[in-house]
């Protein structure tokens, strides 16, 4: 029976669950040794397929589209490892083949943790219109960031430490000059001169040291957890709501108190997207026109589990994660054109294979 919807709209329910489970029992029954993985996959097939490098004299390939395979195996596989990886074609896309001690000649194997979480991933946000080849460039163009790495890969580093080492990479990342140390006061001069032009652009102004923190935070428990060391989430960026994780934001104020006070909207239904205050990244209050806080953007509004609505609306976010993680991997696809370590049209001897993908 051919399956008649999109990938991301089957896996989107308890499909992924019940076709896991069939094609374990299936791979099993043929005498394939399966892993199943508890969380993200992605680790798990790296990890297995090192594994597998070193312990089996055959060639060892791992089949898969996500660019998160090809970031960890550059990190985590030594330099004795011979592992391929392997991005199937799609259309008039060929398919791409990399090989491990190739891509340990970028120079990258130690910094690319840092640099894929810190311009966004699965669990991390990316940063408005400032994309991972700009995050490599500058991170290559900045020697003095180097240091920063360090404070990420240390298993044992306090929250001031890492919260200075992403302020830091921050202030670097938006042009800021080596006498800058402040985030805050260069975000407000960044402000100063965008008001002056015709059209500005506050979107892109940097973020408040605040906001800096939380994601530098989170940045250091996902590099953490790449490298084996489980971190209690709620100390790195996350708060539990109910049985989820759910993002901090941040702990300080978007803005002075007398400023915010100044801000209110006249939304005559919802306070969705197009809303003021959300705009500006405040709640609704009660000198809003119409909603007088009592609108989906107001503090009373909680959301802590997953309704009706978001469960209709669960194919369309899924295709849009699907988009931006696109847009990720063809960031790095560019990186690994300009480094010259892709071998996308020769074969390769295998003989095995530790390619089975498995998510739950």
């Amino acid at each position: 029976m051919s399956v008649t919807v999109r990938q991301d709209q089957f896996l989107s329910n308890k499909n992924k669950k019940r076709l896991i489970d069939m094609l374990l029992t299936k791979l099993k029954d043929s005498g394939i040794v399966s892993r199943q993985s508890a969380d993200d996959a992605d680790c798990l097939i790296v990890n297995t397929a090192i594994e597998a490098s070193l312990s089996l004299d055959k060639n060892t390939v791992i089949v898969g589209e996500d660019i998160d395979l090809l970031v960890l195996l550059l990190a985590l596989a030594s330099p004795q490892s011979i592992i391929f990886f392997v991005k199937p074609g799609q259309g008039k896309i060929e398919r791409r083949v990399y090989s491990s001690q190739q891509l340990q000649e970028t120079g990258l194997s130690n910094s690319i943790l840092l640099l894929h979480a810190f311009s966004g991933c699965d669990t991390t946000s990316a940063i408005f219109k400032k994309g991972k080849i700009k995050c490599v460039k500058q991170f290559q163009k900045n020697k003095e960031l180097h240091d920063i790495v360090e404070v990420f890969n240390n298993r044992d580093c306090s929250h001031d430490a890492v919260a200075r080492a992403g302020e830091r990479f921050f202030l670097t990342l938006y042009g800021a000059h080596s006498a800058d140390e402040s985030l805050n006061k260069y975000r407000f001069n960044c402000f100063t001169k965008s008001v002056t032009k015709i059209k500005p652009d506050i979107a892109s102004l940097p973020p408040t040291e605040g906001a800096a923190k939380q994601h530098s935070f989170r940045v250091y428990h996902q590099v953490q957890k790449w490298q084996g060391n489980e971190l209690p989430p709620e100390l790195w960026g996350w708060k539990r709501v109910q049985t989820n994780l759910a993002p901090i934001t941040t702990l300080e104020p978007v803005a002075p108190e007398n400023l915010l006070n100044l801000v209110f909207c006249k939304c005559k239904t919802g306070c969705g997207a197009m809303c003021g205050c959300r705009k500006a990244g405040i709640n609704c209050t009660t000198v809003c026109n119409n909603c007088h806080g009592n609108c989906l953007n107001s503090t009373s509004t909680v959301v802590d589990e997953v309704n009706e609505d978001e469960i209709e609306n669960a194919d369309e976010q899924r295709s849009e994660t699907c988009s931006r993680a696109s847009s990720r991997a063809e960031d790095f696809e560019v990186l690994h054109d300009q480094s010259n370590f892709s071998m996308a049209n020769e074969d390769i001897p295998c003989t095995s294979r530790a390619s089975k993908r498995q998510r739950q």
